[in-house]
């Protein structure tokens, strides 16, 4: 599940929704009490997934979690009290969940359950201050009540001490999986060598700040291929909810091809920094903005850049308008290189490509598009559905086109890609979302869309090797992409499907003209009773794809509809979350 792009965010695998649009986060509300029904202030409430994201109770005991679509683990602490409130939940885009959470005063000082009660366990919890805001030259230390009442220190010397925020609480998860790939979908071809790939995943609450997060991953194979991820987001409480990212990937490969060294390195790495904040003006107006700047080495011009805005008003309690514009650089081989924008496990580079010119460069496409939408939610309660209304716009510079079963690929999965031209677009959205069952949810949109298509005639290369990626100076699309999540209680079973059919897909059979057809993103997950530790959960995952792109909103539109003959790619593998 590397970064894709197209346009929104599907719900498992990356998005839903063939026209681009951040998908909105949901969101987490509630109280924390005490045993006699009153608010607790200060209370730690934390949401345990792919990442992690911790808020602070206010004076009431009110709370508010901002969380990406996925599923997650709550639990609430609070020096003084115990807690045995462990709950796991699926948090839906533009959803609203609403949860009571009561904490009972520890009068004998006992620690909350899932805790280690050794010293440096009780040492990591209980660390009330920073060294940065200590004077002298104290060494530092900590300290923990002895039997008698006083101070018994653990490390340092007693009243010199240094602090992580109380309650601090480690989480992640650990994947093993292995991935395969089959040939372009002309015939039956063979499946790649297997590969493994050991992901790992920690993070902690930073109290009354936010949450860190780091990833890494790495894979075996045809060289070398790993990447790893920093990222830091403050409490969903706040009214600026910050989110900072550092990522760094890398590829190598043994192939001696005299040609395909020629083209570009074969040794790669890619480095991001990216910046956003979703501010909460006033009641009732969000603003989201962000930027990010990359280098890919391999690129002709290796600096790349994107921003975006948006605002959304709250115009009746339930009717939301919001409008937004985005300029993004977006290089090809991103999805490869880029961790996704939504959160879950970053598999690192896995297939070679190159420029299909053989000696010639590879470039970043440019997109600027803008978008104004109605969302209106059917019912008083967030999670009813809701219906969505959408005006955009979009020019693409440089448009690529990915071409698998290229004479000269060979069977791992080596692609080529070439620029087909300019695209002017227009189009419109109709979209359902929400809520559709006890333990179904998911997305259904409609797009039609008008292109004009400029210097497609300068693509000669790539209208010899894939006619069809090369488009008629004006064409219409008709789109749409429907995502599924369903899940059984009892088995523990979660389901998620992602079908889009177009009547724009690239042909793969190599004649002129485009095919209306279908692509898919299957998986399945299957929660086990083993437990290695307690508060852990193990999982098998299994996926099968034939969409090459996860539907963001970072690049085209055609991004996916310029994709021919894509692989199919299997994934298995066991998850392990503590």
């Amino acid at each position: 599940m590397r970064r894709h792009v197209l346009s929104i965010a599907i719900l498992i695998c990356g998005g839903a929704a063939a026209v681009h649009a951040g998908a909105a986060p949901g969101r987490v509300t509630g109280l924390v009490r005490d045993a006699a029904g009153q608010g607790l202030a200060g209370a730690t409430v934390l949401a345990l997934g792919e990442t992690i994201v911790s808020a602070r109770s206010d004076a009431q005991g009110r709370f508010l979690l901002s969380l990406t679509p996925g599923d997650y683990i709550l639990k609430a602490s609070r020096t003084g009290y115990v807690s045995n409130y462990r709950e796991p939940v699926r948090v839906v885009s533009t959803t609203l969940l609403e949860r009571t959470i009561t904490l009972t005063r520890d009068a004998a000082g006992a620690i909350a359950d899932d805790h280690a009660h050794t010293d440096i366990a009780w040492a990591l919890r209980h660390l009330t201050r920073s060294v940065l805001r200590d004077t002298g030259p104290a060494t530092p230390g900590f300290t923990k009540p002895d039997s008698a009442g006083g101070q018994r220190v653990l490390a340092g010397r007693a009243g010199d001490r240094w602090a992580l925020p109380a309650d601090v609480d480690f989480r992640g998860q650990l994947n093993f999986v292995t991935t395969a790939t089959a040939g372009p979908m002309t015939g039956l071809s063979p499946f790649s060598a297997p590969r493994g790939v050991a992901y790992l995943s920690l993070g902690a609450p930073v109290a009354g700040y936010g949450a860190w997060n780091l990833h890494a991953a790495v894979a075996s194979g045809d060289g070398s291929s790993w990447n790893v991820l920093g990222d830091y987001q403050s409490d969903a409480d706040r009214s600026h909810l910050w989110n900072v990212r550092l990522s760094y990937s890398a590829q190598g490969s043994t192939s001696s091809t005299e040609e395909l060294q020629a083209a570009v390195p074969l040794a790669r790495s890619v480095a991001s920094v990216a910046v956003s904040d979703r501010w909460h003006a006033a009641s009732s107006v969000d603003l989201e903005y962000g930027g990010r700047a990359e280098r890919f080495d391999y690129l002709a011009a290796p600096q790349v850049f994107g921003a975006h805005a948006a605002v959304s008003y709250r115009v009746l309690p339930r009717t939301i308008l919001r409008v937004s514009g985005a300029q993004n650089m977006v290089a090809p081989g991103a999805d490869e290189f880029l961790p996704p924008p939504a959160g879950g496990p970053w598999l690192p580079a896995e297939r070679l490509f190159f420029p299909l010119t053989g000696r010639g460069t590879l470039q970043a496409e440019r997109v600027r598009s803008a978008d104004v939408s109605v969302a209106y939610r059917l019912g008083a309660r967030d999670l009813w559905p809701t219906i969505e209304i959408r005006r955009f716009t979009e020019a693409t510079h440089g448009q690529n086109a990915t071409l698998f079963g290229v004479t000269g690929s060979d069977s791992r999965g080596q692609y080529f890609v070439g620029q087909v031209g300019d695209i002017d677009m227009r189009g419109w959205g109709a979209a359902v979302n929400g809520q559709f069952g006890a333990h179904v949810h998911g997305r259904v949109e409609y797009a039609l869309v008008d292109s004009t298509w400029r210097n497609a005639g300068r693509a000669r290369s790539v209208r010899r090797a894939a006619p069809s990626a090369v488009r008629d100076d004006l064409e219409r699309v008709q789109d749409l992409t429907a995502s599924v999540n369903a899940e059984v209680p009892r088995s523990k079973t979660q389901l998620s499907i992602v079908y889009r059919l177009s009547t724009a897909f690239s042909r793969g059979d190599g004649l002129d003209g485009t095919v209306a057809g279908g692509r898919f993103d299957v998986q399945v997950r299957q929660g086990l009773n083993y437990r290695p530790t307690r508060g852990s959960q193990v999982e098998l995952v299994m996926s099968i794809r034939n969409l090459f792109r996860d539907l963001r909103g970072e690049a085209s539109f055609y991004d996916e509809l310029l994709t021919v003959r894509p692989p199919l790619r299997v994934m298995g593998g066991i998850q392990v979350r503590f």
